[in-house]
């Protein structure tokens, strides 16, 4: 999909492209689009495309850029969080990464926008995902 057309869902994780079988039933049955965006320079650079989404699927652990393998930083998805804010953009977040630490996860919490926060790996409820998925690109998380 183009990056100037608003998607349905705007999918934040570095990952996400091994990732969106999790969320294929939603785009390939129920025709909903979306966009990956691999790291926070990505973000900063299409912020005015994802305030068109209907839905954000944030991971805590994202690169810097895009040039280097190496930039992860730690919980730059806290930095997403406080941006989307600061810009106003109020869309509803789901987080779904492998962050387990629990002041990091008390923090997310912390953001209104925040629907449900879902774990990656281990024992993941792939129902409730797309369950949640699905209310907040209904508008129904209220």
């Amino acid at each position: 999909m183009n990056r100037t057309t608003p998607p349905d869902i705007a999918w934040i994780d570095d990952q996400h492209f091994q990732l969106v079988s999790i969320i294929r039933p939603l785009v390939t049955v129920e025709g909903y689009r979306y966009v990956g965006y691999e790291s926070l320079q990505e973000v900063h650079e299409s912020l005015d495309t994802i305030r068109r989404a209907r839905l954000i699927i944030l991971d805590m652990i994202i690169p810097v850029g895009n040039s280097d393998e190496d930039n992860r930083e730690h919980f730059l998805g806290l930095e997403v969080l406080r941006e989307l804010e600061h810009a106003g953009i109020c869309l509803p977040v789901i987080v779904y990464s492998v962050v387990r630490e629990q002041e990091v996860l008390a923090a997310v919490r912390e953001f209104r926008n925040v629907k449900g926060v879902f774990q990656k790996g281990g024992t993941f409820e792939l129902a409730g995902f797309r369950d949640l998925v699905r209310q907040c690109l209904r508008g129904s998380t209220e």
